[in-house]
C-alpha cells in the first residue's frame, strides 16, 4: 500500500501510520507500519508491503501456510482505534512452504 504523510504542524515531528487487515472470520491484524520523521510542511510517500505469511494460516495436514481466497478489509490508521481510510480488496488463494 502506498500513501502520503504530511506534517501540517509548525515543528518537526513523527507519525506512525499503520496498516490493518481483516480477513473473513479472522481477527483484525496489524500487517505494517512506518515512523517517518518530518519537517514542518514536509510530505513523504510511504510504501508498506505486508508479508504474505501474516495473511495466512498454517495447515498442519499439508505442512504449508495457506492463504484462502476472499474479500479482505484494509485500513490505514493513525492508531488501532483511529482509522483514516478503509477499503476492500480481493485476496487470491496461495500456499507457501515453511
Amino acid at each position: 500500500m502506498r500513501f502520503t504523510v504530511t506534517n501540517t504542524g509548525s515543528r518537526p515531528g513523527a507519525d506512525v501510520p499503520q496498516i490493518y487487515v481483516t480477513l473473513a472470520g479472522k481477527a483484525r491484524r496489524l500487517v505494517g507500519w512506518a515512523k517517518p520523521q518530518l519537517q514542518p510542511g514536509e510530505s513523504r510517500s510511504i510504501t508498506l508491503v505486508a508479508d504474505p505469511l501474516v495473511l495466512a494460516s498454517f495447515d498442519t495436514a499439508r505442512q504449508r501456510w495457506i492463504t484462502a481466497p476472499g474479500t479482505i478489509r484494509v485500513e490505514l490508521s493513525r492508531s488501532a482505534t483511529d482509522p483514516v481510510l478503509t477499503a476492500q480488496t480481493s485476496l487470491s488463494a496461495a500456499s507457501y512452504r515453511p
